[in-house]
């Protein structure tokens, strides 16, 4: 609530970008799961076959996007980008895992700030003390593990996008 103080008049403005940039987060963090998952379950993958696997998440996860005419990117190269593939395996997800649970902040900070703050900092005192669902539930967020969370969650955020859109 406090972005007018930073960006003044262009606040709407980065609050848009924020948002696109938050939820456009979650195919590609999926990606760099989803890519580790099947390096680790097939270790004897070739050069040329981790980078198939690659495109075709890509491919899958993030159809809107062209690579065309980025030769080394269009060949499915991309994960070698993505230090943490090699210095911190399976740790991506959990920057998708806190996104989902950040933008049901931001909507229920919507609905209603001061309880929406409230349980966001008992959320945070319990940090590491507890299983991440079992967190959510006390904050009253809804866990991207269960059916249809996803799609509420992006209901919400393309009806934020369309109000923001300048």
């Amino acid at each position: 609530k406090y972005m007018e103080e930073f960006f003044g008049e262009n606040a709407d403005r980065y609050r848009y970008m924020h948002l696109v940039d938050s939820f456009n987060f979650l195919p590609y963090g999926t990606i760099v799961d989803a890519f580790q998952h099947e390096v680790y379950a097939n270790p004897d993958l070739t050069p040329a076959e981790r980078n198939a696997v690659w495109k075709k998440l890509e491919e899958t996860f993030r159809p809107y996007l062209s690579t065309d005419g980025i030769p080394y990117i269009c060949e499915g190269t991309r994960w070698q980008y993505q230090q943490h593939i090699f210095e911190s395996p399976f740790y991506y997800i959990d920057y998708c895992l806190a996104q989902t649970a950040a933008l049901q902040f931001l909507f229920a900070m919507q609905d209603n700030y001061q309880d929406a703050f409230k349980r966001y900092c008992n959320l945070a005192k319990q940090g590491g003390t507890k299983p991440f669902s079992e967190l959510l539930e006390e904050a009253g967020l809804n866990s991207p593990f269960k059916e249809g969370a996803l799609s509420k969650l992006a209901e919400r955020v393309a009806a934020l996008e369309a109000k923001l859109e300048l």
